[in-house]
């Protein structure tokens, strides 16, 4: 990814079926993991995004090459970097396990669609 604003662009795309409010904490979501994967995983080894209409859920998986966990960080709200994965904590569920070369980190939140039809065409 280039950056931020490419990835929200190529994820946002596909959100349209989601209320505003609910792809905006998504793209929140996913640009954080990746930032938290360039900083401190040396770089994305895959990233994969998958929405479950019938369970109400959105999962984003990012893997990187580092064996140690994300942390959650906590302190200065007037720090402009290192809140990345509390942002997530707040958000989602999320979990890490061991994958390749490192770790895959995946988060899910619960959606709700604004449309069905929709919905069902990017299921998967």
């Amino acid at each position: 990814m280039a950056s931020a604003a490419e990835l929200r662009s190529i994820i946002g795309a596909d959100l349209e079926f989601l209320a505003s409010e609910q792809a905006d904490m998504f793209l929140t979501v996913c640009v954080e993991m990746v930032a938290n994967a360039f900083d401190h995983g040396g770089g994305i080894g895959g990233f994969r995004v998958r929405h479950d209409h019938a369970r109400g859920l959105l999962t984003v998986e990012i893997d990187d090459f580092s064996s140690a966990p994300p942390r959650v960080v906590s302190g200065d709200p007037a720090r402009l970097r290192g809140r990345g994965m509390a942002i997530v904590d707040g958000l989602t569920e999320w979990g890490v396990r061991p994958s390749g070369d490192g770790k895959t980190v995946w988060a899910v939140m619960s959606c709700v669609c604004r449309s069905s039809t929709r919905c069902a065409a990017i299921t998967g």
